[in-house]
């Protein structure tokens, strides 16, 4: 899968999942781009929401079918919470995802309600 079709199957799935536009999704995706580039651009890393830290060091420069590219690497600071999901998974619960999800559905129910009857 490029990363053109998961940026499309990822806006799917959060709009099937959210309700929100897709447009709004895009929209906010782009802004967390740019978010992470402006971090990049500030420390050399950026955050990525969740999940952790990223690192990027620069190795120099590499020519990939003639053309320039910056060679990295990368280092991984893993987040507290993706520790806790890490963890869940080995130990074979799902105890913080299936609570997330419960509290999404009874939001979104509320919220339902909420409007059907304003």
């Amino acid at each position: 899968m490029n990363s053109k079709d998961f940026e499309r199957d990822l806006v799917s799935d959060i709009h099937t999942i959210s309700g929100y536009s897709e447009t709004d999704i895009k929209d906010m995706l782009d802004f967390l781009f740019i978010n992470q580039a402006m971090q990049y651009y500030k420390d050399g890393k950026f955050t990525i929401p969740f999940w952790g830290t990223l690192e990027i060091i620069y190795e120099g420069e590499e020519y990939v079918v003639g053309k320039k590219q910056a060679k990295v690497s990368c280092i991984f600071h893993p987040s507290a919470l993706l520790k806790l999901i890490v963890g869940e998974k080995i130990d074979n619960k799902a105890t913080f995802m299936e609570q997330m999800i419960e509290n999404k559905i009874k939001n979104s129910i509320l919220s339902f309600i909420l409007e059907e009857n304003t």
